[in-house]
Formats: structure tokens, C-alpha cells, sequence
């Protein structure tokens, strides 16, 4: 699995605004849900993120994710330059393994 591949499709898709918080890439669990952490600048960025993923292509045609859907979307407290923190809930298509 090139998981460079897979990982740079992420990455690209990400409007600015938007870090990675927490990944999880599992060959062994592609076609089941999983969960992914981005920071964002603003709940419409969380939006943006989430549009985002559901478009994001492991070539130009081979998606990267079946599905994804919000689990939560949090605001911090404390001053920082991503203050929300959303966490997706996504399926890897089994179709990326063979990219």
C-alpha cells in the first residue's frame, strides 16, 4: 500500500485553515469506519474540511474515503491558531489499496 500516496491525497484535499490532528492508516480496516482529527480556523472550515474529504480522490478516479460524516465538532477555550477541532467519521475505499 503507498501509503505516501494515500496520505499526500489527504493532505491535498485539505482547504487551508485546516491541520491534520490525528491519522490512522490500517489496511487491515479499509472498508470500515474510522476516525480522523483536523483542526480547523472555524466551524465553516469543519465544513469545508468535511466536503473536502467526501471529494478527495486517490487519482482522478479512485476516491479516497467511501463515506464521511461528522462525529463532533469542538471550540477550545484557550487561544490558539485552530481553535476547533473536529473529528470525521470515514471509511477508506478498499479501491485506494490498489493505487
Amino acid at each position: 500500500v503507498p501509503y505516501t500516496t494515500l496520505i499526500f491525497s489527504l493532505a491535498n484535499s485539505l482547504p487551508s485553515g485546516a491541520v491534520i490532528n490525528t491519522l490512522s492508516i490500517d489496511p487491515a480496516t479499509f472498508g470500515t469506519p474510522t476516525m480522523l482529527t483536523v483542526n480547523t480556523t472555524s466551524y465553516q472550515k469543519a465544513i469545508d474540511v468535511k466536503n473536502s474529504l467526501q471529494n478527495a480522490k486517490v487519482n482522478t478516479t479512485t476516491p479516497l474515503f467511501t463515506s464521511v460524516s461528522f462525529q463532533s465538532v469542538t471550540a477550545s477555550e484557550s487561544p490558539s491558531d485552530y481553535p476547533f477541532t473536529a473529528v470525521y467519521n470515514i471509511t477508506y475505499s478498499k479501491a485506494a489499496l490498489t493505487q
